[in-house]
């Protein structure tokens, strides 16, 4: 009897289903077939196709992982026929070598090879697209010549440049922005293959044929941008404070494309700052980093400061944190620097108003994408709010407040609970135990894309690769180097190092809040007990709610 499928759980909301354990168009297909026969189902949010797998996204306050798999396996089973679908060969312009291809020729030496060698088997075959991730529109491009295999970087680079061209293992595929990451790379095509004002918003899809084409420095050139706009004035920006963005909830649905969730990096602070001015929870607000803004209240509203303790001030005088308060015109909010967490979150009746970018209002700063005009807040910015009138009325006079039992906890070093795996069996059992009985610290070299952590290694079973496959935020990856990533909410949506765990959903917050040099612990727990916390983190939730109405 068949091995196939394999299910790998990846937290309490995500379940990898593997096809097989090789990268082939035959699996390619398979894995395309398997996730039209999913989509359909009750409490999938997203699904991420990829080599040999479907990572299937699931709200699990919707339906829990045992009958998700029970389903799956019910599709897995039919034969239902696959349907025909015409992909196209697109080609790309690509400069190789020199400072656009700084890694050719260490892929040329490495394999005893001449730089042209390289440029003659990378351009000469005809590349099929197996998935996307990593990055919005990255294509993971098929089969690479056997000679031109090379090991990823141990450390990985902290900026690649948008439409670099790299090899990672047996892989090769194309960064569509600036970016993070450990490929080689050879070279740079100045093709967009990511516009978010397109539909779709990829230049390449799964299935599609790609071909390099090399091109002179000389011929190479041109990209473009994007804008955006606002509505009712409410906030002026006097200063903008180290990092503050306009954030809802996420961009869900999109991970097949590369594209991540994003939205706000403590999803418990900002849904209880918006219920605290009425709204509903996925209003957008502000995440505020750090070092807060200097704001200029514009008109007379409510607003709600939750998550991190930075000092919030309303006219030089101590706001409250966790409760809604009436703000009128020309009074100035303002935040006196870093106290007790990382992220804060600013909240105003009716929500910020910014123009959608695939149904989210969130900023993704590495491509510019959503929240106000595809950046942080800049001083003379003006913020508008949304239709805020009913929410004003219904909430300025009797204040609310979120009760002690449902504020986080601040314990120190702060302990995270994983469900391990999906690829915990490419560790050793001293590996495991490094990484469950260790305490790590915050690395400075950290952001919404991901924590580096430092302290023991972790030990490798075997090789510190994988095939590529889907991540989510919460995935811990361990690479070459022993040292723990935590991917977090802007990171990529797959990547070749092996997950050692997941973090599950209800710990994400405590993530967000993490300064350089904070200690981190970890501790296994199961997709059972980490479902069933969520479920009574919103039972509580809801039971507040029907108290204040």
């Amino acid at each position: 009897m068949s091995n196939w499928p394999r299910f790998r759980t990846a937290g309490d909301r995500c379940l990898v289903v593997e096809l097989d354990n090789q990268i082939s168009r035959a699996v390619s297909r398979r894995v395309r077939i398997l996730s039209e026969k999913i989509r359909p189902l009750p409490g999938v949010t997203a699904l991420v196709p990829t080599y040999r797998s479907v990572v299937v996204h699931y709200d699990p306050l919707e339906i829990s992982h045992r009958d998700l798999v029970r389903e799956i396996i019910s599709r897995v089973s039919s034969r239902r026929p696959a349907g025909g679908s015409t992909h196209r060969t697109v080609e790309i312009p690509t400069c190789y070598g020199g400072e656009l291809g700084p890694d050719l020729d260490f892929v040329a030496r490495h394999h005893g090879l001449t730089a042209e060698q390289v440029i003659s088997l990378h351009s000469g075959k005809l590349y099929h697209v197996y998935m996307l991730g990593f990055l919005p529109g990255f294509p993971y491009l098929g089969e690479l010549h056997r000679r031109l295999i090379t090991p990823r970087l141990k450390n990985p680079r902290s900026v690649v440049p948008a439409g670099s061209v790299g090899i990672g293992g047996s892989q090769t595929g194309i960064y569509p922005v600036d970016s993070p990451g450990g490929w080689r790379i050879i070279g740079r095509t100045p093709l967009k293959l990511y516009d978010p004002g397109k539909n779709p918003p990829v230049l390449l899809k799964a299935g599609d044929c790609v071909r390099f084409v090399e091109i002179s420095e000389a011929e190479y050139r041109r990209l473009s941008g994007l804008p955006a706009g606002c509505a009712v004035p409410l906030f002026k920006v006097i200063q903008p404070g180290l990092l503050t963005t306009v954030q809802d909830l996420g961009r869900h649905g999109y991970q097949q494309f590369g594209i991540p969730p994003s939205g706000a990096a403590d999803h418990y602070s900002f849904k209880l700052a918006n219920l605290l001015v009425g709204n509903d929870e996925n209003r957008a607000c502000l995440e505020i980093t750090a070092i807060g803004p200097r704001l200029e209240v514009l008109g007379d509203t409510v607003i709600a400061v939750t998550g991190a303790d930075l000092g919030a001030r309303l006219d030089e005088k101590p706001l409250p944190g966790w409760r809604s308060v009436p703000v009128k015109a020309g009074s100035v909010i303002s935040f006196f620097g870093p106290g007790e967490g990382c992220r804060a979150y600013l909240a105003v009746a009716g929500g910020i108003e910014v123009p959608p970018v695939m149904e989210s209002r969130s900023t993704f700063l590495r491509t510019g994408l959503g929240g106000y005009r595809g950046r942080a807040l800049e001083a003379g910015d003006v913020l508008a709010a949304a239709g805020a009138g009913r929410e004003v009325a219904g909430c300025g006079a009797q204040p609310r407040e979120v009760p002690p039992n449902m504020l986080p906890s601040r314990e120190k070093p702060r302990l995270l609970r994983v469900v391990p795996g999906p690829r915990d069996d490419y560790f050793s059992r001293k590996g495991m135990e490094t990484f469950f009985s260790s305490e790590y610290s915050v690395s400075i070299d950290s952001d919404r894309t991901g924590l580096r952590l430092e302290g023991p290694n972790v030990e490798h079973l075997g090789p510190a690769e994988i095939i590529s496959d889907g991540t989510v935020p919460g995935t811990v990856q361990v690479p070459g180097h022993g040292k723990p990533i935590i991917l977090f909410v802007d990171s990529q949506t797959a990547g070749g190092y092996p997950e050692i765990g997941t973090i599950v959903s209800i710990d994400l917050p405590k993530v967000a809040q993490l300064m350089p040099g904070d200690a981190v612990r970890f501790v296994p727990v199961t997709v059972e007990q980490a479902q069933s916390l969520l479920l009574d983190e919103d039972r509580k939730i809801k039971r507040w709610i029907a108290a204040l109405e």
